[in-house]
């Protein structure tokens, strides 16, 4: 073994929290409820420390209800002496700057090791974040929508982070095109050669799917999958996430910690053939069979109606039958369902908003030509610049400001004129 590396320790990789990411107050809090028990077991499993490898939240400046308790969890488990490294992600990154990372940092609750210096070559030199109590090297590049991070990767100084000795930990939060999952197939990733050689754990966000390979010339690649389902689809499939704690011995060992959560009823019901009017009766027939108390139960209807259309079909009887029956809460999609008379204009839409926006750049991309602007970057920038809401008390000039400050610095002009 590397005498520079330390003989023993324990670590939790979480990443994908995206806390605030549900409208319902009720997914809300349940979503919440998984972080602050993943503190918990963080805490009760005496790690050392905590990794969390971007989208902590899912927007730049989350709810602040949701914020306090985030924050004073952070904070307990910082006074118990485990210290927290993060990268942002691209949900909580933002261009502007202006996120509730940084007031976090700067309260000291967490470090943000995604951090170096461009040197007069141009190429990016890592800096380690040095875990004082055990030793180990940290460092990673932040995440950003539509794999902009891409750059950063282009312009690393590979040799640099490779030589560095110790126990090294690398966190990134991008898709890997060589382990890219079957459902990511049309999202852009980068490939293997671009995360660098000779660290001894990866510690990946991004993918909300669950994947561990160690890699020769590598090490351990893992992606702990997100904490939580952050929407129907995922929910449907998943039900529950979790995180990784790893423990180092001489050897990496790494286990699953799901994290227990409401019980998930997931009905796919086909009502090809069937009228509108009928619809209602085999929903009903299908719900009745399950044991809906404290659940979150969610209904998928696909196929084509023999007559009517979806919205004819009394879902407010379903919802109030739901509800009476203990639910938590009760979600549904109708993507998959189409009458009769609309199945030539069926569109399927697939994927999260961040997804179904990238899909639109690529297809709308060339169209408009910027002199020198690589015009889907410059989109995708935009976009992030803008996607910041109004603060609670901020003034509609002070907002306007921020929009422009951020616009200014993606286009790189000096000053942008005022009506």
């Amino acid at each position: 073994m590397d005498s520079l590396k330390p003989s023993k320790f324990k670590f939790a990789h979480l990443a994908d929290c995206h806390l605030d990411s549900w409208r319902e107050p009720e997914l809300k809090k349940v979503s919440l409820d998984a972080f602050l028990e993943a503190l918990d077991i963080c805490m009760e499993e005496c790690v050392d420390f905590i990794l969390i490898a971007g989208d902590l939240f899912h927007v730049a400046s989350p709810d602040i209800d949701i914020l306090k308790s985030a924050v004073l969890k952070l904070k307990e488990a910082r006074d118990k002496g485990i210290r927290i490294y993060i990268i942002p992600g691209s949900h909580d990154f933002s261009y502007s700057e202006k996120t509730m990372l940084k007031v976090l940092e700067a309260a000291g609750l967490f470090v943000n090791v995604s951090r170096g210096q461009v040197g007069e070559d141009g190429k990016i030199r890592l800096e380690f974040t040095v875990d004082e109590e055990t030793g180990v090297k940290i460092t990673g590049l932040l995440g950003r929508a539509g794999s902009l991070e891409r750059e950063y990767y282009e312009n690393l100084d590979y040799e640099s982070a490779e030589k560095e000795e110790g126990f090294k930990i690398f966190m990134f939060h991008s898709a890997i095109e060589e382990y890219k999952p079957a459902f990511l197939k049309n999202i852009s990733a980068l490939q293997l050669s671009f995360l660098p050689k000779g660290f001894d754990y990866y510690a990946g966000g991004h993918v909300h799917e669950r994947f561990e390979r160690n890699e020769k010339g590598y090490g351990k690649i893992a992606y702990p999958g997100a904490l939580y389902p952050v929407k129907f689809d995922e929910l449907e499939k998943y039900k529950s996430g979790g995180f990784f704690i790893v423990e180092f011995d001489n050897v990496i060992k790494s286990r699953f910690v799901k994290i227990e959560s409401h019980k998930v009823i997931a009905v796919n019901l086909s009502l090809e053939g069937i009228g509108a009017e009928r619809a209602k009766e085999r929903i009903m027939d299908a719900l009745k069979g399950e044991m809906l108390m404290d659940a979150i139960v969610l209904l998928r209807l696909r196929g084509v109606l023999g007559s009517g259309k979806p919205t004819d079909i009394d879902m407010n009887s379903v919802a109030e039958y739901v509800k009476n029956e203990g639910a938590l809460i009760f979600k549904r999609s109708t993507t998959k369902l189409s009458s009769k008379e609309f199945e030539e204009i069926n569109i399927e839409v697939k994927g999260d908003m961040r997804q179904i926006e990238e899909d639109l750049i690529n297809e709308h991309a060339g169209k408009i030509k910027i002199e020198s602007k690589d015009e889907k970057k410059l989109t995708v920038e935009l976009m992030d610049s803008f996607d910041s809401p109004k603060d609670e008390g901020e003034t509609v000039d002070r907002y306007s400001e921020r929009m422009l400050t951020g616009a200014r610095k993606v286009l790189k002009i000096e000053e942008v004129a005022k009506r």
